[in-house]
């Protein structure tokens, strides 16, 4: 199988996250949409947790 060219290149990627962690943001990500849009999104709350902290599968697998 043949290699995929990437969506998008790494360099473009580290200058959207180096700008949101510049800019104050704790977290961002870029989302490559089907149809050819990026998105990038950044957030002031670091990674979203459930509420209690816990992983939503704890209870499922005790």
């Amino acid at each position: 199988m043949a290699n995929k060219t990437s969506q998008i290149k790494q360099n473009d990627a580290k200058r959207i996250f180096r700008a949101a962690i510049d800019a104050g943001f704790d977290a961002a990500r870029i989302i490559y949409h089907p149809d050819g849009r990026l998105e990038a999104l950044a957030t002031f709350e670091g990674s979203q947790k459930p509420a209690g902290g816990e992983n939503s599968w704890d209870d499922v697998l005790k």
